[in-house]
């Protein structure tokens, strides 16, 4: 799995805005998209707290109330990762140098990286984790873009199984739910593992050619193959693939 493909530039968005000039009483979706970009783009990429990033974003964010199109959704997409500190270099190279050092799948160590935690808040729970990476992950899709599309598909897995042991430790979060896999929170987390899979499977593997054969792709296949498109299936399917990789 290229790691360098995988890892898109947050922070090159680029959006395609026409703004309009003249007075009008109020301002139109087209001008509030483009307010929200130049108000985002003026957000230092680096030296902020999380609690000053996050709180700067949605500031930005709020200038999209009311907006609804594609084009808004990559905005609030892109913001998710901003506010999970995914918009500073420093932090892509080191996500990209860990990964390739890293014995462990690739699609493993991948997932221990890209997790959501905190949003700006250390008091976070992991339930709003949880939440967050879902939302992300909906205006992701929502927006057509097939490669925030994947990435934030394997972020709200991630967290998601992340969320079962209360850190990063992916690995035993996977090995966790597949302990007991009957378990209302197996049921429900192998549900949401399949249902984003499908989707991260669309977004790079069909739609992307060069991908279709990566390792990754290969794992998605098999998966939603043996789970005969149910996503509990699935999800439980990926869920024993990976921790047979995990442990080979």
């Amino acid at each position: 799995m290229n790691t360098y493909k995988i890892l898109i530039p947050f922070t090159s968005l680029l959006i395609t805005t026409h703004l309009l000039t003249g007075c009008s009483p109020a301002a139109t979706d087209e001008e509030k998209i483009g307010d929200a970009q130049f108000c985002l783009d003026d957000i230092p990429i680096s030296g902020l707290t999380h609690t000053q990033r996050s709180s700067q974003i949605n500031s930005c964010l709020s200038k999209l109330n009311g907006v609804v199109s594609k084009q808004a959704d990559l905005i609030r997409c892109s913001s998710g990762f901003m506010i999970e500190g995914f918009a500073d270099p420093a932090k892509l190279t080191q996500i990209a140098k860990q990964v390739s050092n890293s014995n462990q799948d690739p699609t493993t160590a991948l997932m221990s990286i890209l997790r959501f935690k905190y949003q700006g808040d250390e008091n976070i729970t992991d339930d709003e984790d949880k939440a967050f990476a879902q939302k992300t992950f909906d205006y992701c899709h929502q927006s057509g873009s097939s490669g925030y599309s994947f990435v934030a598909s394997i972020a709200n897995m991630a967290t998601v199984i992340a969320s079962i042991t209360g850190g990063d430790d992916i690995e035993a979060g996977i090995a966790n739910l597949i302990n007991d896999p009957n378990s209302e929170l197996a049921t429900a987390s192998a549900e949401v593992i399949g249902a984003t899979a499908l989707v991260a499977y669309q977004a790079h593997c069909v739609t992307n050619n060069e991908e279709k054969n990566a390792e990754i792709c290969t794992q998605l296949n098999s998966a939603i193959t043996s789970g005969n498109g149910i996503p509990t299936e699935i999800g439980a399917s990926l869920l024993d693939i990976w921790n047979s990789m995990n442990n080979n």
